[in-house]
């Protein structure tokens, strides 16, 4: 999975795991935790740019903005479903459902 687009930029280092020898695998899972990674992987007042530019559908588009893992920085995500969508449709899009993991 090392060799993913998005691993290097979304994943801290000290949570990013060995080298697999699979170079497959993609992210998937709540989608408010991944967005927070994607928001974390630019600094302070980049984030809109990161996740417009960086964040595509099921494609991570690397930026070279630096990362954004600051002591103390939070951030607070709320995801909301598009209302004209069946309500299983955005858990459906978490667990990969709709096409592949949110990131491969």
């Amino acid at each position: 999975m090392l060799n993913q687009t998005w691993h290097p930029q979304l994943v801290p280092d000290g949570y990013r795991g060995e080298p697999a020898n699979n170079p497959g695998g993609g992210l998937q899972g709540n989608l408010a935790l991944i967005l927070a990674l994607a928001a974390f992987s630019a600094p302070r007042g980049q984030m809109a740019s990161a996740l417009n530019d960086s964040f595509k559908v099921h494609r991570w588009q690397p930026h070279n903005l630096g990362h954004g893992r600051d002591n103390g920085r939070g951030v607070i995500v709320t995801v909301y479903a598009d209302p004209a969508s069946p309500p299983a449709r955005l858990k459906e899009f978490e667990e990969g459902m709709c096409g592949g993991p949110i990131l491969a």
